[in-house]
């Protein structure tokens, strides 16, 4: 539906032109003046997990059911969450440990790919999250959500989903009480990015098909194995 070359937050592409997409169009204009309906490239995981926390964790759980995507993860013992034991409402698996650190390596690891949402700086369990996912070599893309909406980082996330097609996305971010606001920030660019009408949505495990009244996508990729930061 909606794809980018991917670029630096000025808009230029790795091949050195101009790209930006036309959000909610369907279309795509190069630097080039060409125009390209992608809508066959655009992915949804087969499943998002996350850790359950306030903030970042419980805004990919709470969008991944109010859309009908597949959702779990890994939370600690007792469903420890900062607002009180996590609601079973949430299909996650407890750790044995109610050390947050598990069940953070535990959701890096079983995952395909991560994204990680953000608020200017990165610390903590965030921290470790990027770390964790480093040192697995697990792919992993950083969108500071302070400045996502200017630069159209949704887009970057569409063109890394497209590339990736990871089956399971751990979607991971600070907690609400030490980002305020993070929660429904995060809602809001997961409904960019996964925004997506009846018939058109596809999972991980289905290629896209070009149609006949499509031209070739754009052949610039990252490499599955980058981290974009």
């Amino acid at each position: 539906m909606y794809f980018q070359l991917p670029s630096d937050r000025h808009g230029w592409s790795r091949n050195g032109s101009r790209d930006r997409c036309c959000y909610g169009s369907g279309l795509y204009f190069s630097g080039v003046g060409n125009l390209m309906n992608l809508e066959t490239a655009f992915i949804v995981p087969q499943r998002i997990v996350s850790g359950g926390q306030t903030g970042v964790d419980r805004a990919a759980l709470d969008f991944a059911i109010s859309r009908g995507i597949p959702h779990g993860g890994w939370c600690p013992a007792g469903r420890l969450a900062e607002d009180g034991p996590i609601a079973d409402i949430y299909a996650l698996q407890e750790t044995m440990s109610a050390i947050y650190s598990e069940r953070t390596l535990r959701n890096v690891e079983d995952s395909s790919a991560t994204l990680i949402l953000y608020q200017s700086t990165i610390s903590g369990g965030t921290k470790l999250t990027l770390e964790a996912a480093r040192r697995m070599k697990r792919p992993v893309l950083l969108v500071e959500l302070n400045t996502a909406c200017q630069y159209g980082d949704h887009c970057r996330v569409q063109a890394w989903l497209s590339d990736l097609r990871p089956a399971i996305l751990n979607i991971a971010g600070p907690r609400e009480s030490s980002h305020p606001g993070i929660y429904r920030q995060a809602i809001s660019m997961l409904e960019k990015v996964f925004f997506f009408s009846a018939g058109n949505e596809r999972t991980a495990d289905q290629r896209p098909v070009s149609s006949s009244s499509s031209n070739s996508s754009p052949s610039s990729s990252p490499s599955s194995s980058s981290t974009w930061s």
